[in-house]
C-alpha cells in the first residue's frame, strides 16, 4: 500500500473518483455477466447504457469513463475468474484487491492468478 500511495507501485494511480468508479465497474460487470453465467459479454453499447443509467449517491466521486473501462476489462476476461483476478491485480491498488476478493465471494481468489511481479 505504501508503494501505491507514494506513486512507486506500477499499478495505475487513480484519483478518488476514478478509483471508486473503476472498482464499481468491476463489481457491476461481474454481477451482469459472469455471476449469472451469461453466455456473452456485455457489448460496448450495453456498457455505455449501464454507465449512463448509473446514479451514484449524492457527493460520491464519480468517473463514468473509468467505470466503463472497468466493465470493458471484465468483458475482455470473458467470464474467466483467473482473468478477472488479473484485471484486479493489474489495475487496483493493493488494498482494493482484498475488497474485490470479498465482493466476488471467492475464497483464496488471489491464488488463482500469479503474483503481480510475475507478469
Amino acid at each position: 500500500m505504501t508503494a501505491w500511495v507514494n506513486g512507486t507501485d506500477p499499478r495505475p494511480h487513480y484519483r478518488a473518483a476514478a478509483a471508486q468508479s473503476y472498482f464499481a465497474g468491476l463489481i457491476v460487470a461481474d454481477r451482469l455477466t459472469p455471476r449469472i453465467s451469461a453466455a456473452t459479454s456485455l457489448t460496448a453499447d450495453e456498457i455505455a447504457a449501464v454507465a449512463a443509467a448509473a446514479i451514484p449517491a449524492a457527493g460520491t466521486p464519480w468517473d463514468p469513463d473509468t467505470f466503463q473501462a472497468a466493465m470493458r476489462d471484465i468483458a475482455a476476461a470473458a467470464g474467466a475468474i483467473a482473468d478477472m483476478v488479473h484485471v484486479g491485480n493489474r489495475n487496483l491498488a493493493h488494498h482494493h484487491v482484498g475488497l474485490l476478493q470479498h465482493q466476488l465471494g471467492v475464497p483464496r481468489l488471489r491464488e488463482l492468478a500469479p503474483p503481480f511481479a510475475e507478469w
